[in-house]
């Protein structure tokens, strides 16, 4: 258990090096989560919402409604409201795939076809536990380039996203 904490500590100091890394060599612009088409092809199960997908938005998300961040391949998706339980598939597009189980307060990565499978043994994040939990609500899988966050309610317009060299 310990050496498993350690592990996703070094982890998260990784990634945050990266970013403030990527802040340097982009001048260090920001803007708004994108909220055109990206590498995935997402697919939900009934009931929720697809990211940037033909079902529409609930006219009114309650305030405490928990959001879900999502960033693949130095992409991401506008931020969708958690209103109901199932499931995300996320494929890539060479036909990889990770599987995200969701209800309105939590995520949790049930499978997902990559090598290390340290996205699934990452555990759920929960809005009861985002303070005591060593990646927050972030599940993260490298091999895939997939970065899903579960976010509290009115924080999902707190999404920074550092800007791509090339735009």
């Amino acid at each position: 258990m310990r050496n498993a904490n350690v592990k996703l500590i070094v982890i998260l100091f990784g990634l945050i090096l990266l970013v403030a890394a990527a802040g340097l060599l982009t001048g260090g612009k920001t803007l708004l989560p994108d909220s055109g088409k990206g590498p995935l092809t997402i697919t939900a199960t009934e009931g929720l919402i697809i990211p940037n997908g033909d079902k529409a938005m609930p006219v009114e998300v309650p305030a405490d409604t928990a959001w879900l961040s999502i960033r693949a391949d130095g992409f991401t998706y506008a931020p969708v409201p958690l209103v109901a339980m199932g499931e995300y598939t996320f494929t890539h597009p060479d036909g990889s795939y990770n599987i995200l189980h969701v209800t309105p307060s939590s995520i949790h990565m049930d499978s997902a076809d990559c090598s290390t499978q340290d996205c699934v043994s990452q555990g759920t994040a929960s809005l009861d536990i985002l303070d005591f939990r060593p990646l927050g609500g972030q599940i993260i899988c490298l091999p895939h380039k997939l970065i899903v966050e579960l976010l509290p309610g009115g924080q999902q317009n707190n999404i920074i996203v550092l800007e791509d060299s090339a735009s």
